[in-house]
This record gives structure tokens, sequence and C-alpha cells, in this order.
């Protein structure tokens, strides 16, 4: 079931993805709004479509690791992934939507302080998010894209596989460990006080231990995938386990169980549909567009035709960037995988990575 025809991760990211630019819908329609589901105990459908991205993220990239004749290679190909898209988002963002919004002429604008510090963002580590006075009269002020802010933990999390899992032996036993490890220290953060999830508990913040949890769970499944696969049984004993264990300690439970669930779905859900390859992989190019556009509907008074007209734009024109962003850019750079020898994942190249 892990062939990439036998399963439906590519639909469940670009649901993923979906789940993001609703999520914001609300907010950037309206300052304070959240969407339905963050009224409910469960969490926000961005929240959930942030979590469903890491989780699959961690297993796929796994299995790209364990594919690797190298590990260098493994980090070019990651590379090839994220910073085509994102530094065309940053050239889209400077250049298209800051350009129009802007009440500066083109030269002051471009020469701008403010503007010269956002291309920092296309590093991925250092996400800027003003343009100058781009957005300052939208309910969500001057945030030209807040999505990009969970870019440095997926870069985190891939330098982190490299440095702990690059060994084949030990990669079971590591791989456990920093689940558990990331589980233990979740919990002993809810034990301190902490006003902000960017406070630092043991040197890392709330994201990097829940978004690395994530990450971390879907690369055991990947490691442990011929004794441990997702399935109802495992899930029901999650679920039992989240029941009777306190709240306090519910916390690595419920990053498994969500592990568990997104798997499971993408490995069994055969039902829901396959996305032509003609069309291509969408998902990162939603996520990577759809604020800036949002913003941009905003400022343009489409909010004044409802939120239900609001959305709609939004998705056909994310939608409609995403294509271009795969076509254009993304899929040739990806490309480059297979044309360059030492980049090809191919089994019957002996590997390079180190082994214990």
């Amino acid at each position: 079931m892990d062939d990439h025809n036998a399963n439906r991760f590519d639909c469940l990211r670009m649901i993923a993805a979906l789940f993001v630019l609703y999520s914001h819908c609300y907010p950037l329609y309206r300052a304070g709004l959240n969407d339905p589901l963050a009224y409910t105990p469960l969490v926000s459908f961005g929240a959930l479509g942030v979590a469903m991205f890491f989780v699959i993220s961690g297993y796929l990239v796994t299995e790209s690791l364990a594919r690797s004749p190298s590990l260098v290679s493994f980090l070019i190909k990651r590379a090839l992934r994220i910073y085509p898209g994102l530094i065309l988002a940053c050239v889209f963002s400077v250049f298209v939507i800051g350009t129009v919004f802007t009440p500066f002429g083109f030269v002051e604008y471009v020469f701008h302080a403010q503007t010269q510090a956002y291309w920092l963002t296309a590093t991925g580590f250092n996400i800027q998010y003003n343009l100058p006075l781009v957005f300052a009269d939208n309910p969500k002020q001057h945030t030209v894209n807040g999505s990009l802010w969970t870019i440095k933990y997926e870069l985190l999390c891939y330098l982190a596989m490299a440095m702990l899992l690059a060994y084949r032996k030990t990669r079971p036993a590591f791989s456990l460990l920093m689940t558990l490890g990331l589980g233990a220290v979740g919990y002993l953060r809810q034990q301190t006080p902490w006003s902000s999830p960017f406070d630092v508990y043991l040197g890392l913040d709330y994201y990097h231990v829940t978004l690395g949890l994530f990450f971390s769970t879907g690369a055991v499944f990947s490691i442990y995938k011929d004794r441990l696969r997702p399935s109802l049984g495992l899930i029901i004993v999650q679920l039992l386990a989240w029941t009777v264990l306190p709240e306090n300690a519910r916390f690595l439970i419920f990053h498994t169980l969500m592990a568990s669930l997104v798997l499971y779905i993408g490995q069994r859900a055969l039902y829901l549909p396959k996305i032509p390859a003609r069309l291509g992989d969408l998902s990162y190019g939603t996520y990577l567009f759809a604020f800036p556009i949002q913003q941009s509907l905003m400022a343009l008074g489409i909010g004044q035709l409802g939120f239900a007209a609001f959305v709609f734009a939004s998705v056909v024109l994310t939608l409609m960037m995403a294509f271009l962003s795969w076509h254009l850019i993304e899929k040739p750079a990806l490309a480059l995988k297979q044309s360059l020898p030492f980049l090809r994942s191919d089994a019957s190249t002996p590997s390079t990575l180190p082994k214990a």
C-alpha cells in the first residue's frame, strides 16, 4: 500500500492545504473571527491541516531518506522540493502583491528597508511578514503571507532527520527516542507556566515540539512499516488510552493518534479521488500562495460581496496560481532528481548513507 498509485497522500495533502486556506478566511475576512472548528474542543481547521502536512511529510520524507544513495543527495532533494516554490512565492509577494498595494513609488518601495529584509524569507529560516504599508487597511493588517511560519519547522525536521536517522542500523531506535523525547518535553512544558507558544523550554518552543512530534511519528510508521501499520485496532487502543489518561498526560497520545488516523486514511481510503498527473501536486503551491491572494482580495473589496464569495474567489485564484507554480517551477525543479545521476533514487544503486 506504500506504492504511490496505491495511496491517497496527494489527495490528503491537498485537503490539508485547503483546510489551512479555509481557516485563514475567517480572520482575514474579519479581525478576531475563527473558523467553526476552533470553537469546539478540537483544533481549528488550520491546525488540523498543518498536523496532516507534518505527519505525511514525516512518513514520505523518511521513505525518501531510505531510497537516497547518499545523505547529500537526500538534502539536495529536500531543497529542490522546498526552495523553488518558496523563492517564487517571495518574488510574487514583492514584485506583484507589493507593487500593487504599497503607496510608495516603485524605486522607493524596492529599496525600502522592509522590502530588502523580506528577501530573508527565501532562506526559509528567517520569515518576514511585512512589506512597506502593504495591506495596512485590511482586517489582518500588514501581514503579507502568514502561512510561511511553518517552513522553518519543516526544514528543521529535515535537518534533525539527517543528523539522527542517517545511520540505517540505529534508525529504528533513534526514531523512537526522538518521538518519546519530544513527547516528554511536551509533557514537562505543560507543567511550566508559559505565555506564548514561542516561549522556549529546554531549548525548544511549542511548535518545535508539536510539529516535530507529528513529523517523527510519521517517520516511526515508515521505519517500522513491516511491523507497525496504522489500523483500526491501533486507533481504538489509542482512543481508549486517551479516555483513561489524565488530561496533562495526553500530549503524546494525541499526536500518535492523529498520525495513525492520517496514515490509515492515506493508505486505506482508496475511495478518495486520485489527483490526475496532468493536474499536478498543487498542495504546496496552495499553501504558499493562498494567504497573499486572500489578503489581496480583501484589499480589492471582494469581502464586501460576502464571506462565501470571498472563500470561492480565494480557492479559485489560489488553485490557478498553484497550478502555474507546479508546472513552471516546482515540477521542473523536481525533475532534476532524475536528470542528475547522483540524485537518483535507485534501489539497484548501493547506498552511501553511513551505516552503524
